[in-house]
C-alpha cells in the first residue's frame, strides 16, 4: 500500500474522486471504510504504519474531526523516526 488517505466522512464524495484519480494513475490507496477488513482501529493503525505517503483531505469540517486528528498523530509517530 502506497498512499493512506485521511478524510472526514462529510468529504467522502470528493475524497473518493481523489482516490479514483490516484488509482487511475497506478497509485495504490488505502481509504476507510472501503479497505477496512477486521476493525477500524487496528486496520487504520496498520495501514498508516505501512504507507509511504499520508494524505489529509482538508476542509472546514476536517479540523473538527477527532478521528482525522488521531490519524495525523499516528502518522507523525511513524514518520518522525
Amino acid at each position: 500500500m502506497e498512499i493512506f488517505v485521511s478524510y472526514k466522512s462529510d468529504d467522502r464524495e470528493k475524497t473518493m474522486e481523489l482516490v479514483s484519480f490516484l488509482e487511475s494513475k497506478g497509485r495504490k490507496c488505502w481509504v476507510a471504510p472501503r479497505d477496512v477488513v477486521l476493525s477500524y482501529a487496528s486496520d487504520i493503525v496498520d495501514a498508516i504504519s505501512k504507507c509511504h505517503i499520508f494524505v489529509v483531505v482538508i476542509s472546514a469540517v476536517t479540523c473538527n474531526s477527532v478521528h482525522v486528528l488521531n490519524e495525523i498523530e499516528q502518522a507523525y509517530k511513524y514518520y518522525r523516526n
